[in-house]
């Protein structure tokens, strides 16, 4: 009898430890190292600073989008340094020219990191804070431009037509063993499709668009292909991708 108690008093534990583990879990994650680690927390956009999980600040619900009257075009808001334009003297155009809608106020195309320190190379991290290109950048560059401007509807986008292999892996900047594989099952093939054009054909077609084959070059092996190609074209309808 006193065995049976031990058992389920034991398995009751078990189940209190469990469930206290996870209820508190969320806790446990705000000690970080890239803005990977707070993916958990609840708050959409967590991200990682200086080792802790921070909520982004809230602001202002947009307004209607209905109710724009002035949209803009703006690429980008960050890359200031390019051309020696401060963000205030963005805002300054944004309220001189009494935009509501800020339409590519940022771009991705190639990875981008979470923070220009997240780079190896001193080149890149360089060009990283010169263009302006990450997305604790962006984060900045939001939140004060919706400090002066909350009703403003900010815009960005991506280049749906790149699919860089190093994307797809864990760190999505850096390219590692594998990637290719994973990043080449997700380009497209118009095969799927009943389409009479080889999937490495039409990737190939790009390659040479894009300058990673000589445009006079035969098209070389599907898998020499893949490994001389910076980046491939996706498959739109892959989940994966």
């Amino acid at each position: 009898m006193n065995e049976k108690i031990l058992i389920i008093f034991g398995f009751l534990m078990i189940i209190v430890i469990l469930f206290t583990g996870l209820k508190f879990f969320p806790f446990f994650t705000e000690r970080c190292v890239t803005d990977a680690d707070c993916r958990l927390l609840k708050c959409p956009g967590a991200y990682c600073n200086n080792g802790k999980c921070m909520c982004p600040a809230i602001l202002t619900p947009p307004k209607n989008i209905s109710q724009i009257k002035v949209a803009v075009q703006y690429r980008y808001v960050t890359d200031g340094g390019v051309i020696n334009r401060s963000l205030d003297e963005v805002i300054k155009i944004l309220k001189e020219t009494k935009a509501d809608f800020v339409f590519q106020g940022w771009i991705t195309q190639k990875p981008c990191p979470n923070k220009c320190s997240d780079y190896l190379s001193l080149q890149d991290r360089e060009r990283c804070n010169l263009t302006g290109y990450s997305y604790k950048h962006l984060r900045e560059a939001i939140l004060k431009i919706k400090t002066e401007l909350p009703n403003i509807i900010f815009c960005g986008g991506t280049q749906a037509e790149y699919l860089y292999p190093e994307e797809v892996g864990k760190s999505h900047l850096i390219l590692e063993p594998g990637d290719r594989d994973k990043a080449w099952s997700m380009a497209l093939n118009p095969e799927k499709w009943e389409i009479n054009v080889s999937k490495k054909n039409f990737q190939c077609y790009w390659a040479k668009r894009w300058g990673d084959i000589d445009e006079n070059e035969p098209c070389p092996s599907e898998e020499e292909l893949k490994q001389r190609m910076k980046k491939y074209f996706p498959d739109l309808t892959n989940p994966d991708f």
